[in-house]
């Protein structure tokens, strides 16, 4: 195999390891902060006054932190669309951005909901 080959796989296999690694970490971002806003939501049984209180740290916490989980975000979604351009099976990589695409607009407008 030419160096140049090898050379063209080593780089397209450290654009797919950054990029899995981003999708990973936004979604695990995603999952961590719905989560946070399911316990929020969750007021079976009653809450009390520092439950209440609670709950809107939480939910205030979660509302500064969207501009951090967007970057995060974005930054996954570029990653992916780097590997795009040098996977073999480009189609998973299409799906994963959907999909986390899909996750981002379903936090974000259960946050405006639970607000």
């Amino acid at each position: 195999m030419c160096r140049c080959v090898q050379l063209k796989v080593q780089l397209a296999d450290t654009i797919d390891r950054r990029a899995s690694s981003a999708v990973a970490e936004a979604h695990q971002w995603i999952v961590d902060a719905r989560s946070k806003l399911a316990w929020c939501a969750d007021t079976d049984g009653g809450v009390d006054r520092d439950g209440i209180e609670a709950r809107l740290s939480v939910i205030s916490d979660l509302s500064d932190s969207l501009p951090d989980g967007e970057l995060i975000r974005d930054t996954a979604l570029r990653r992916a669309q780097n590997a795009v351009q040098v996977a073999a099976d480009d189609n998973n990589w299409r799906i994963q951005c959907r999909q986390l695409n899909d996750d981002w607009t379903e936090f974000t407008a259960e946050l405006q909901h639970i607000r």
